[in-house]
């Protein structure tokens, strides 16, 4: 482990003895823009690079298939990639929408979460508006300042107006589901929309800004702001989302095909793997969404 590495650890673990608050991190950004080490390529560290080359990987990246049987299958590796690249792109938006409408004719949809580590709260109400009526809306998150609370609902218009509000929804999660995605599996869990399978997410509620150290590059992750559930005035923080099944995260899609598909065996249990992201790609997610919080100071 390098010097920047110990000095991240050290600091986040003392400064989260001395706060008991879980949430706060120290980061080096220097280490990842620099080293010769990192596990991609160093432009994907740059942002608009990132979504050049989602573009050109749209397929890899927006991952809606449809599975044996009639089974909507969708990868969501981000909270903040359909509001940050997707929908501000015509061409990209049609590309979407064109892969979310053929999920009509399904009979069930598998949202998988177990790579994403969070992104954008609107991100979160563009993905749950899917899966409701226009109205009444519901009630998502409300976030809650010094001066004041947001709150956020379900949509009254949705992009190409696809919605799924009667289609059986199953979500997939992973210890290392994170943040505004876990935000996502609560809220949908809490109105009884969704059959949640996999592991105990990470707990991690997203609620503040990275802030620089002394023009450093070095930063500091603290706390700005509280989120609650309106309907449960609770949260995932530090406890995480509990799964309807729980199983390790490897089996979420296998037992989730046999439970929509009854007793029958799946073929896909055995090629699983073919649709799940090599693991580096969870850490690029991570590291771009960081960066976009440090250029776009308002990323929430």
């Amino acid at each position: 482990m390098s010097d920047s590495l110990r000095m991240e650890a050290g600091l986040t673990s003392e400064l989260r003895n001395i706060t008991g608050d879980e949430t706060m991190k120290v980061w080096d950004f220097g280490v990842y823009e620099n080293t010769t080490q990192e596990p991609v390529p160093r432009e994907f560290f740059n942002f608009s690079t990132f979504v050049d080359n989602f573009k050109k990987n749209r397929e890899r990246y927006i991952n809606v298939t449809m599975l044996e049987g009639n089974i909507g299958y969708v990868s969501i590796r981000s909270m903040s990639h359909i509001v940050d690249i997707i929908l501000p792109d015509p061409e990209m938006t049609e590309f979407f929408l064109s892969k979310m409408a053929a999920l009509n004719e399904s009979k069930a949809i598998i949202l998988d979460l177990r790579y994403n580590l969070g992104g954008d709260r609107e991100g979160v109400v563009h993905w749950a508006s899917f899966f409701f009526n226009a109205t009444p809306s519901v009630p998502l998150s409300d976030v809650y300042y010094r001066d004041g609370v947001n709150q956020y609902w379900t949509l009254l218009e949705v992009p190409g107006g696809i919605r799924f509000p009667d289609m059986p929804l199953y979500l997939l999660t992973s210890n290392r589901t994170s943040r505004e995605a876990e935000e996502f599996a609560y809220a949908m869990q809490v109105v009884n929309r969704t059959t949640i399978i996999g592991e105990t997410t990470a707990g991690e509620e997203f609620t503040g800004m990275w802030f620089p150290i002394d023009q450093t590059d070095v930063h500091l992750l603290t706390r700005t702001n509280v989120v609650r559930n309106p309907i449960t005035q609770d949260s995932w923080s530090g406890k995480g989302v509990t799964p309807d099944i729980i199983v390790p995260s490897e089996k979420a899609l296998t037992v989730a095909l046999r439970k929509i598909r009854g007793s029958e065996d799946t073929k896909m249990a055995a090629s699983s793997g073919n649709i799940e992201p090599p693991r580096w790609t969870v850490y690029l997610v991570f590291i771009c969404t960081s960066i976009a919080i440090l250029t776009y100071p308002t990323f929430m």
